[in-house]
Parts: C-alpha cells; sequence; structure tokens
C-alpha cells in the first residue's frame, strides 16, 4: 500500500523527535550517526511528502539536494532552505555518508529543523 503525503511527513516528525531526543542525551553518550541518519531521514521524507502532496512522484534515486530543488520549482519557498551542512565530509549529502561530529549532526538536525518548520507552515 503507497503511503499518503500526510504520512509521510507524520514519518519525518517522528524522525526528527528521535534526532531530538538523541542530542538531548549528555554528550558523551550522543550517538552522532542516530542524529545525523534521523534528521537526514526526516528531510527526505518532509521534502517527498511536500513533492507527493503536489503531484509530483519522487523517484528512488533522488538525492536530498534532488528533493530540494524539485519542491523549490513547485514553491519558490523552499529557495530559502539551506540543507549544505547535511552534506557530509563534502559529498553529495547522499544516504551513505554520515557525520559524526557531533558539532556537525546538530547542524544537520538544525537544517531538518527548518525543513520541518516550513513543510508545516505552508502544507
Amino acid at each position: 500500500m503507497e503511503k499518503k503525503p500526510t504520512d509521510l511527513i507524520q514519518e519525518g516528525d517522528a524522525a526528527l523527535l528521535a534526532a531530538a531526543q538523541e542530542r538531548m542525551r549528555p554528550l558523551e553518550d550522543v550517538v552522532a550517526y542516530s542524529v545525523c541518519h534521523n534528521s537526514r531521514l526526516s528531510i527526505r521524507l518532509y521534502l517527498a511528502g511536500y513533492l507527493e502532496k503536489h503531484g509530483v512522484v519522487p523517484e528512488a534515486g533522488w538525492s536530498l539536494n534532488d528533493l530540494l530543488k524539485r519542491c523549490t520549482a513547485v514553491n519558490p519557498d523552499f529557495s530559502k532552505v539551506d540543507i549544505s551542512e547535511v552534506e557530509c565530509r563534502g559529498g553529495k549529502g547522499d544516504r551513505n555518508e554520515y557525520c559524526l561530529a557531533v558539532a556537525q549532526v546538530t547542524n544537520c538536525f538544525e537544517a531538518a529543523s527548518e525543513v520541518k518548520k516550513l513543510i508545516h507552515s505552508i502544507r
């Protein structure tokens, strides 16, 4: 059964909540991979949900930047979103690259929070 756009956005909320909860642990106990993974997953789910709501079916191979570009084509407000900090180790921001430094994953979390704020304000 195919997921509805609202389901994807709710899953994005859950992933971002998981990242937030991980960040609340004592610094020495934070699992940076978990914050990074869940932050990036939430961005992917938010953007995919937004696109599907507007009749664009995301392809499996699209990067976060591809999703963002297509969201910007639908709504120029997305041009304000900066996900450059999500591009770990200078990569393309794809699924197989993750940051392990707590300071870097905090930037990823903040980018995901920015996407959430926009998604929930324009739905």
